[in-house]
């Protein structure tokens, strides 16, 4: 399984402009991936009732997830921060999506994988990165700092829980 290492996810993550709305926003969405391990759409589908950034968790409604099971997912202060500052951003808007294009429609995954892309090449990694590979690196990085597989299982929701 392909991961990025810790050294390239820092330096993707250095190179969204975080003073211009769109870097930020997809600044966000990366910190999102990689604290959820969550996929693409799973991330874009979030809506502001799907996040309680208080008790720091969103949720995964069935409908938007792959298996059709909801999950409770944690994220960590930093990303809680983010998403509060984001949602200031995007409230002119009135939408109950989160992840908003610069005209207040939801984000399309494509537009989300053509500007990693961009960042890619920025940061002068030369693999091909797309939105799964941070799901993949999160998941390696949990095991590498003492996660269990089973508990992997269940945050990837690769298994039901009992």
């Amino acid at each position: 399984m392909e991961v990025l290492t810790v050294d390239k996810l820092k330096a993707l993550l250095n190179t969204p402009d975080q003073r211009n709305y769109a870097d930020f926003r997809d600044y966000v969405i990366m910190n999102v991936l990689i604290d959820t391990m969550a996929r693409i759409n799973e991330v874009l589908s979030l809506k502001i009732s799907d996040v309680d950034l208080t008790n720091r968790t969103i949720t995964l409604r069935p409908e938007m997830v792959k298996t059709r099971k909801g999950r409770f997912l944690n994220i960590s202060k930093l990303t809680a921060r983010l998403l509060r500052e984001l949602l200031t951003e995007v409230a002119e808007f009135e939408s109950e999506y989160i992840f908003l294009a610069n005209y207040g429609e939801p984000l399309a995954p494509n537009h989300f994988r053509h500007r990693l892309a961009k960042y890619t090449k920025v940061a002068g990694i030369k693999k091909k990165v797309h939105p799964h590979l941070f799901r993949h690196t999160a998941a390696t990085l949990f095991l590498e700092n003492g996660g269990d597989i089973r508990s992997l299982q269940i945050f990837l929701d690769i298994v039901t829980c009992a």
